[in-house]
C-alpha cells in the first residue's frame, strides 16, 4: 500500500529547502553559489541550510566585546602608529 503521507512529507521539506535557500541568497545579498552531493540526504542538506541562516543572521560581536560584557576589564588597543614599523609599510602594499 502507498505511503501518501511521505510523499507530502517530501514535499514540504523541499519548499522548506527551497524557502532556506532563498532566505541565504538574501542574507548574502542575492549572491551565492550552491552545491551539493547528491547521494546527501533532503533532512542533512535542510538542517545545514537553518544553521547558516542562523549563522547569517546572528549578530557579530568581537572577542574583545564579548568579554568587556563579561566584566573584564581591558586596556584599549594601541594605535596603529605604535606598531611594529614593518607592520605599516606592510598594510600600504597590501
Amino acid at each position: 500500500m502507498p505511503n501518501f503521507a511521505a510523499g507530502s512529507e517530501d514535499d514540504d521539506r523541499t519548499k522548506r529547502i527551497e524557502h532556506r535557500k532563498q532566505q541565504a541568497k538574501d542574507l548574502a545579498g542575492g549572491e551565492m553559489t550552491t552545491g551539493g552531493a547528491e547521494d546527501c540526504p533532503p533532512g542533512i542538506t535542510q538542517k545545514l541550510l537553518e544553521y547558516l541562516v542562523a549563522f547569517e543572521k546572528a549578530p557579530s560581536v568581537t572577542d574583545f566585546k564579548k568579554l568587556e560584557d563579561a566584566g573584564v576589564r581591558l586596556p584599549a588597543p594601541d594605535p596603529l602608529e605604535d606598531a611594529a614599523p614593518g607592520c605599516r609599510d606592510l598594510l600600504r602594499h597590501t
